[in-house]
């Protein structure tokens, strides 16, 4: 797979506008979301979020910023789930961060798949992009055959004061005040809990201030890190695989504003809507968002273990997504469990693979 020296930001617009007009029929009437394209940097994530906090990005200059994308070749310092480091060769990993604002009127449980809905729209691009079988890992990665080609990370967000909500957190110290459940026992930023209820839950971490996009509505950054052009002996672990070792001669900027084009069509239809869990969305092949996840979770009828938080561990065969994006695991006693938060290890299956 050949990646270009450096992204070019009107090859992804043009692109994207071309992909836009083939999928509805028409010109997109609205204007375009922000792309940001950089050279380099430590964690595209972590350049969404503090636009999002000077208020460059969701500030009175630019009130409306879902749908803005930040990407890069080079990402330097790149964090996965539980603060696991992420980090490739320049030119061998694409990285991405997309902005939700989401409204007051999307609910938390909603909010907690919203790195589900990415990796779908993800999936469904890298599907049309290979002859191989793309699926998810739950709560938070991409597969291929199997093998991990992309790790996905939401962020809460921090927010300016102002018409688009009132400020609740301390941007210093990482402290969320909204006063909601902490329903994980995970710690957020600098070691401060988080008490959303979405730090790492199906892939949400807290990051700080968590109210925006309206009064009561949270600011997400999803940040997607996929491998590019690994040989096999290059990938950090046996079970990672490469959109190259797949054989996908699509080029970068291609699968960028397909995915771009996608999200920008989910979340236009998703957000308004109120985020629904059970509701077909005509974006997402008119499934439901639990519907969809269930078709394409690899998960589902595998043999797993689930580490949870406080070093409690849950051994037992994934049956099922329930309908609020949990998964349920039915250990050796019979005992169906409902996860919402945990690190899923797929126990090596008979063809060899696992994640």
């Amino acid at each position: 797979m050949h990646t270009p020296e450096r992204l070019e930001a009107d090859i992804i617009t043009a692109n994207a506008s071309a992909e836009w007009a083939a999928l509805h029929g028409s010109e997109r009437s609205a204007a375009w979301p922000r792309l940001i394209v950089e050279d380099h940097t430590d964690s595209t994530n972590e350049d969404a979020i503090n636009l999002l906090a000077s208020g460059e990005l969701g500030g009175p200059d630019m009130p409306d910023a879902s749908g803005t994308l930040i990407v890069t070749l080079d990402q330097r310092s790149g964090k996965g789930r539980l603060g696991r480091d992420w980090e490739t060769p320049a030119g061998s990993g694409l990285a991405m961060s997309l902005v939700i604002q989401a409204p007051a009127s999307v609910p938390t449980e909603s909010l907690a798949m919203a790195s589900t809905l990415v990796g779908l729209v993800w999936r469904d691009v890298l599907a049309a992009a290979t002859a191989s079988d793309v699926s998810l890992k739950w709560p938070n990665d991409v597969l291929i055959d199997g093998e991990k080609v992309a790790g996905i990370l939401a962020q809460v967000a921090p927010s300016l004061p102002g018409p688009r909500g009132v400020s609740v957190g301390d941007s210093k110290t990482g402290v969320d005040k909204t006063g909601l459940t902490d329903k994980t026992g995970v710690t957020g930023k600098n070691g401060v809990a988080d008490k959303t209820g979405l730090a790492e839950k199906t892939g949400v971490a807290g990051e700080g201030d968590a109210e925006g996009a309206g009064a009561g509505g949270l600011n997400l950054v999803v940040g997607i890190g996929t491998n590019l052009t690994q040989a096999k002996e290059d990938l950090p672990v046996p079970t990672a695989t490469s959109l190259a070792l797949h054989n996908c001669t699509t080029d970068v900027h291609h699968l960028i504003s397909a995915f771009w084009t996608r999200a920008i069509a989910v979340l236009s239809e998703w957000l308004p809507a109120g985020g629904p869990l059970d509701q077909p969305l005509g974006s997402l092949g008119c499934m439901s968002l639990v519907d969809a996840t269930r078709k394409h979770c690899a998960t589902i009828g595998v043999d797993v273990r689930v580490q949870l938080p406080h070093e409690v561990t849950i051994t037992g065969v994934a049956r099922d997504i329930d309908a609020y994006g949990h998964l349920i695991v039915e250990d050796g006693t019979g005992k169906r469990h409902q996860i919402s938060a945990g690190d899923v290890i797929h126990v090596r299956r008979s063809d060899g693979h696992y994640a």
